[in-house]
Order: C-alpha cells, then sequence, then structure tokens
C-alpha cells in the first residue's frame, strides 16, 4: 500500500494541473483543460467526499484524464489517460463506475499508476491542497483560482472538509499514533494543524511575491501565534491551558492578565519578526 501525495501544481490560462506522488517523487499527473466545461478538481472532491467508488475526468486537448477510485477492503487508484476526450464518452465525465467498468467503455491509452493507497494520507494532502483557496487571508489565491479555472466547487470543499476534520486528516496520518491519552493527543493534533496550516499560508505568499526570509518569518510567527491562541483558547473551545511555574507557582497568564497570542503579536511586531 502506498502513501500517495496529491499536489496542485499549475492553475493558468483555462488548465488545471494536478500530480501524484509516491516515495520515490512524481508518480503520474493530470492536467484538466476548461474547454469541455467539465470541472474535474471540483468533481475530485465530491468523489473522494462521497465514500464511494468512482471516476473523474480531466479533460486534455486531445484526450483526457482518468482519476478512478475503487474502495473496498482496499483502497485502489488508478490514473490513466485516454486518446478520446470525455464528451464524446458514453458515459458522463464523472460518475460511479469502477475503473474496470469504465475502461470496457472507454479506450485507454496508458495507464500511468495503478495501486493500492492510504486513502487518509490522499485525503490529508489534497486537503491541504486545495486549503490555501479557501482562507479569507489570501483571497488572491482564491481569484486566481477563479480567473484561470472555474467558480470554487464550495459545496464539494465543505462536503470533503467535513469528512476530513471528523476524521482528523487534517493532521498527518503519521503523527496520529498511539502513546498519548486523549488530552494530550488532541493538543498535538490541533498544533501539527496549525502548522500545516503555516505552512500552505507562507508558501502560498511566497508564490504570490515574498522572498525566502519573508517565507520564513511567515511560516514560524504564524505557527508560534497559533499555538499562543491554542493555549489562550480561542483555537477550541474544548482546551484551555494553564501555564504554571512549578517553582513559584506564578501563572503565566496572570498578574498582569495576559493573552499570549496578543502580547507575542506586538511582541514580533516591535522586533520585526
Amino acid at each position: 500500500m502506498e502513501q500517495i501525495r496529491f499536489s496542485i501544481c499549475r492553475i493558468d490560462a483555462g488548465g488545471f494541473e494536478v500530480y501524484f506522488w509516491g516515495g520515490d517523487g512524481p508518480c503520474a499527473c493530470a492536467s484538466a483543460s476548461d474547454v469541455w466545461s467539465n470541472d474535474g478538481p471540483g468533481s475530485w472532491l465530491a468523489l473522494l467526499a462521497g465514500g464511494k467508488s468512482g471516476y473523474v475526468a480531466f479533460d486534455g486537448e486531445p484526450g483526457a484524464y482518468i482519476l478512478a477510485l475503487d474502495r473496498g477492503r482496499a483502497d485502489v487508484l488508478t490514473v490513466a489517460c485516454t486518446g478520446q476526450d470525455s464528451i464524446d464518452w458514453p458515459v458522463p465525465a464523472t460518475g460511479a463506475l469502477s475503473y474496470q467498468e469504465l475502461a470496457r467503455q472507454v479506450p485507454i491509452k496508458r495507464v500511468a499508476f495503478q495501486g493500492e493507497i492510504d486513502f487518509p494520507m490522499l485525503a490529508h494532502t489534497t486537503y491541504k491542497a486545495f486549503l490555501p483557496y479557501t482562507l479569507e487571508t489570501l483571497p488572491q489565491l482564491r481569484q486566481k483560482y477563479e480567473g484561470n479555472w472555474m467558480p470554487f466547487p464550495q459545496t464539494a470543499w465543505e462536503e470533503f472538509q467535513r469528512l476530513v476534520l471528523a476524521r482528523g486528516w487534517d493532521v498527518r496520518p503519521r503523527l496520529q499514533g498511539e502513546g498519548q491519552n486523549p488530552f494530550q493527543q488532541k493538543v498535538l493534533r490541533a498544533i501539527a494543524a496549525q502548522q500545516a496550516q503555516a505552512v500552505e499560508l507562507a508558501r502560498a505568499r511566497y508564490a504570490l511575491g515574498d522572498g525566502e526570509a519573508d517565507m520564513l518569518y511567515d511560516v514560524t510567527g504564524e505557527l508560534l501565534l497559533q499555538v499562543m491562541a491554542l493555549i489562550d483558547g480561542y483555537v477550541q473551545g474544548d482546551i484551555q491551558l494553564d501555564l504554571v511555574n512549578r517553582h513559584t507557582g506564578q501563572r503565566l497568564k496572570e498578574e498582569p492578565f495576559l493573552e499570549l497570542h496578543d502580547a507575542l503579536a506586538e511582541y514580533l511586531r516591535q522586533t520585526g519578526g
């Protein structure tokens, strides 16, 4: 079973390019064109959220790419390409057929990847790839998405996000090990999720023109502020932490009362961080 990762590589001039990465690097790609008005990325989110087998077409010029996911005891991903545009298929551009059923009706030109996958890892990396385009703090990315592709698939995204958050897949699956009590796991998962968001924010800003130093300040500063906000109780209402000096009994947030995330933000501004 492979830990296949999903990445959005390019959204430009009516094209939408994604890659699938394995342990040794890229193992398959799919490039969509909006020439047939088929929203492959939106259909991909809906397929992952649906929990069932199915396929999605990423229209090419010519031909099309197929992303097929067969769910069962083992989850099998197939990335294939055809010599025939999906508009000419005898079946819709997205549907509930298994890959084998679809391949009997659509001419397959080449199979770029097929194998058993770790579905939580695929869902996690798909979530990370789409997340920056949903953040109010990065409106430029949403504008780029919709200016070069189609309206963002908000309904499909919200359904997919609910699934990811409910299963804890917003955190890297490998960090969800055993060996901690439930409260410890909750805090570690929250911080790991904040790190992932901080990294994606910094990467997005870097892509928009920030320098390397700005990116590093962004990612470290954002993570520190989010951790402080977690301690202050503003990230998850069921996590309220009280830091106490065990030698003196003094509480960090008292005498005077202190909001850690506000104090850190002000301090970083003063020091240029």
